[in-house]
């Protein structure tokens, strides 16, 4: 996982924590969400968090559209 997570704090979570984001057209972050706790509220907050700091992305090349939507799972196990 990820060293600025203390290992007592991951130990808190009984599963990955799963995101959904939208990307805007800029690369800037439209929509963060949790679709699936951890268990560990604090931990969710820590991943939402961990995808805040990645944005901006780079802006989207007109041809595929106008956001782009992720879903994935982040955590220790």
């Amino acid at each position: 996982m990820y060293r600025a997570v203390p290992p007592s704090l991951q130990a808190t979570a009984r599963s990955n924590t799963v995101v959904t984001f939208v990307i805007g057209r800029q690369g800037n972050i439209d929509e963060l969400r949790v679709v699936e706790s951890s268990g560990s509220a604090t931990f969710d907050q820590i991943v939402l968090g961990f995808v805040r700091k990645a944005a901006p992305f780079p802006p989207i090349p007109p041809k595929v559209g106008n956001s782009l939507e992720f879903t994935g799972a982040i955590g220790p196990f």
